[in-house]
């Protein structure tokens, strides 16, 4: 699935060195070469391949001018923001960007929104907002890469824990924890009974 952008620019991932066949790890340090000025970035034609699956984003971005690919590892970019993605059309702005039809609806229709200008996406992009991908050891805890500020939010987070901490509550918390390991994700068996690829694990989740 190949969808043209507008006028090409970059700035983002770091070139491989070759082809790739093992497994990236995610998500990894990428940053452009200190010596690759903004200037010379700037009038580069790129074409961007994207692809998201399990809450994680990987891409991979070829440069006519230099005949470089440029990858980036998985990270984890939740929908429907994909904030991460928009984060990489800021950057990347690419004159091409190619994904798999097979994916997330979700994501699809964020793509074509980056793509067809739907979704503002700004040229100019402060240093500040630039993508620092930090360690796997740093990343590791999602929830607190990206922690809420909304009070009420925070006030009820913690209601919850003094009610589990409180012995009287142990039957409870002890039922809902037996009952959370039941929860399924019914879309996903959908998808597979859709696709003809549900199994028997599938058939008796859906039943319970």
């Amino acid at each position: 699935m190949e969808i043209d952008t507008e006028d090409a620019t970059s700035d983002s991932f770091v070139p491989s060195s070759g082809v790739s066949t093992g497994t990236s790890t995610r998500p990894q340090s990428l940053q452009l070469p200190a010596e690759t000025s903004y200037s010379s970035v700037e009038t580069q034609e790129m074409v961007m391949s994207v692809f998201w699956r399990g809450s994680f984003l990987g891409a991979a971005c070829y440069c006519f001018e230099n005949s470089q690919i440029y990858l980036l590892a998985d990270i984890r970019d939740e929908m429907p923001d994909f904030k991460i993605l928009e984060s990489l059309f800021r950057q990347i702005q690419p004159s091409r960007v190619i994904t798999c039809g097979t994916l997330s609806y979700n994501f699809i229709n964020k793509v074509k929104q980056l793509v067809l200008g739907e979704d503002e996406v700004g040229e100019d992009l402060p240093v500040t907002d630039k993508l620092h991908f930090l360690s796997s050891k740093v990343f590791g805890k999602t929830l607190m890469s990206q922690p809420t500020k909304d009070r009420h939010v925070i006030e009820s987070r913690l209601e919850v824990i003094r009610f589990c901490l409180e012995s009287r509550h142990a039957p409870v918390v002890k039922n809902i924890r037996e009952n959370i390991g039941q929860v399924q994700c019914v879309s996903k068996i959908l998808t597979h009974m859709k696709n003809g690829l549900a199994n028997v694990t599938h058939w008796l989740n859906l039943h319970k």
